[in-house]
């Protein structure tokens, strides 16, 4: 049997199993199921944890060093890194807690659990509308190159005005629908949030949080790659260098951001769905539990992986990296190699320009930090 931080937990948790009358195998069965979905997450949730928080800690201290602070562009990933780091740090966190403290605990009162749900869904919001402006603006910019500078700033007013429209819908929301229990019994003696399921504002709620940015973000790569195949068709002999470079890393975000999608639709239909798929009883718990973690981790992998895309493909980001780090690096590294030195090859503003930007949707912002003000 599993062990919990206090005997009255534990003395709750058996309560609960004679409610249904459950055998000493039925017993050991829902605990082996949470067995498994604690570990997974003790495992899983702490190393994104790890990887995350530190990763995108340090993309925003580098994304405002002196080479980079008045780029519009880096500014919007500046303010990605920190969407990033606040689903990370409020809503991961919180599934890895729980996963060392025992069985479905959520908070400890009604105030909490309601400002926890608003910070989580703010958070994501606040994600999925800023790419999705940044990625618009890029697909822009790879149709008519003159209209960066333009579009930046009302791409960031718009992501502002979904975001805070679709917050307000969701507060709302859960203002009306949350359910709080305060069973001991059934709730192992703790306050526990439930939401309703199954009805037009749930469904709506969970649309313009998750599917739609992601739908229209997938209608914009596909739409910036067909411009780089067009880009393609009439490139010379010597710009086809860069326009394959840019198409190639174009597909690559397309795929990047279907694994999004992909990975989001489980956690939606998991917990829209879960009357449906999931039994009332203590095995039925103990499997959404379980499914519920597996999704979570697939959500929030991207979160803390984005930030590795941006050392591997930001060339102006893997310079300023090198510059904030080179007194490290001096201590580990050979002086005279390319990770200390400060003779690094630039590539020229023309050269940076022509292609176009190298990469669109969610990852194009770590894929190119375009254009640079050089007179910095």
């Amino acid at each position: 049997m599993l062990k919990y931080p206090t005997p009255y937990l534990r003395k709750s948790l058996v309560s609960y199993y004679k409610k249904f009358n459950l055998t000493q195998a039925e017993m050991d069965e829902v605990d082996g199921v949470y067995d498994k979905a604690f570990v997974f997450m003790q495992i899983c949730g702490t190393g994104l944890l790890l990887i995350g928080v530190p990763g995108n800690l340090l993309v925003i201290f580098v994304l405002r060093g002196k080479s980079m602070r008045r780029n519009l562009t880096a500014l919007f990933l500046t303010y990605l890194a920190a969407f990033n780091l606040l689903n990370l740090l409020l809503g991961l966190t919180r599934y890895v807690v729980v996963s060392f403290h025992g069985p479905d605990v959520r908070l400890y009162s009604e105030t909490l659990c309601l400002l926890h749900k608003n910070a989580i869904v703010f958070g994501h919001l606040g994600v999925n509308w800023t790419v999705l402006a940044v990625g618009i603006c890029k697909m822009a910019y790879v149709i008519v190159p003159d209209t960066l500078m333009r579009n930046l700033p009302k791409s960031f007013v718009h992501s502002v005005m979904l975001t805070m429209s679709t917050y307000g819908y969701s507060v709302v929301y859960l203002f009306a629908n949350s359910v709080v229990i305060h069973d001991t019994e059934s709730s192992f003696g703790l306050i526990k949030c439930e939401q309703q399921y199954l009805t037009l504002a749930a469904l709506t709620q969970m649309f313009c949080s998750f599917l739609l940015p992601e739908a229209v973000m997938f209608f914009v790569n596909v739409t910036t790659i067909r411009s780089y195949h067009l880009l393609w068709s009439r490139a010379t002999a010597s710009e086809k260098k860069i326009v394959k470079v840019n198409y190639i890393l174009g597909i690559m975000v397309f795929i990047s951001d279907i694994q999004l999608l992909l990975a989001e639709v489980p956690y939606i239909v998991i917990n829209t769905f879960k009357p449906l798929i999931f039994t009332e009883s203590p095995i039925g718990a103990a499997k959404y539990l379980l499914a519920c973690y597996l999704s979570v981790a697939a959500l929030y992998s991207n979160y803390a992986f984005n930030c590795l895309s941006y050392c591997f493909f930001g060339g102006h980001f893997r310079r300023e990296l090198r510059n904030t780090l080179r007194p490290v690096l001096s201590l580990v590294c050979d002086p005279e190699s390319r990770w200390v030195s400060s003779k690094t090859s630039v590539s020229s503003d023309l050269d940076y320009r022509s292609s176009h930007s190298l990469n669109t949707g969610r990852l194009s912002l770590s894929l190119m930090l375009a254009p640079v003000d050089h007179s910095i």
